[in-house]
């Protein structure tokens, strides 16, 4: 009898440490949108709703789709950004850095953008093509120099806790 109850004793405990190592309760708390990760074809994780970053291919490495705001920006040719190497995301807003040089038509004004700015909750998404511009713009959310992160880097962390920084329910 009392080894049964060792036993079961030992069940639980080791039951709950995987679970809390897991974080299934937080994970289960999150809308939607922050669950979806990676999956068998594609690397992916949730910057601010509804803007996330994926890998599909080695050859277009990371990539973060934009919502196409026409209010906001002149670049309505990019429809996502292409090689991304640099991000940040702090008090509401998602910095992105890309060397990528995106066909663009410059005869008619169009320039290539390497740093950009997004905030969901103003509906803003705007390029620059110098960083001078871009620092000087994020100054006005009381951002003097991005914390920047590799999406390697945020990757790993996602997958481990299926939490990060910017995510509603893990702050």
């Amino acid at each position: 009898m009392y080894k049964k109850y060792i036993r079961v004793c030992f069940l639980i405990t080791f039951m709950s440490s995987v679970l809390s190592g897991c974080k299934v309760v937080e994970y289960f708390q999150q809308d939607s949108f922050y669950r979806d990760g990676s999956e068998f074809d594609h690397l992916r994780f949730p910057l601010i709703k509804p803007y996330y970053a994926i890998h599909i291919t080695d050859e277009a490495g990371w990539q973060i789709p934009l919502e196409g705001v026409p209010s906001s920006r002149d670049f309505y040719y990019y429809l996502s950004l292409h090689d991304v190497q640099k991000i940040a995301v702090e008090k509401g807003v998602i910095m992105v850095y890309t060397p990528y040089k995106e066909l663009v038509e410059e005869s008619v004004g169009q320039k290539v953008l390497y740093w950009f700015v997004f905030v969901p909750g103003q509906n803003i998404e705007m390029g620059f093509d110098n960083e001078e511009d871009f620092l000087a713009y994020i100054q006005q959310y009381s951002i003097q120099q991005p914390s920047w992160r590799t999406p390697d880097d945020i990757l790993k962390e996602y997958d481990e806790t299926w939490c990060l920084d910017w995510i509603p329910t893990c702050n």
